[in-house]
């Protein structure tokens, strides 16, 4: 999701089973690199990789 201006986006990640939506700011900007850094810092958490 882009806002307003293109000036902010979200990227969306949702889980069909489960039905769950998670949500990624992308602070950096909305191209392909910057939502696939994204959906990689939450898919390791907050604790970073294991």
């Amino acid at each position: 999701m882009v806002g307003r201006g293109n000036r902010s986006a979200v990227a969306t990640l949702v889980y069909r089973h489960s039905r769950l939506v998670r949500l990624v700011a992308l602070p950096a900007g909305h191209d392909s690199l910057s939502v696939r850094d994204g959906i990689i810092l939450l898919l390791q958490g907050p604790t970073g990789p294991a």
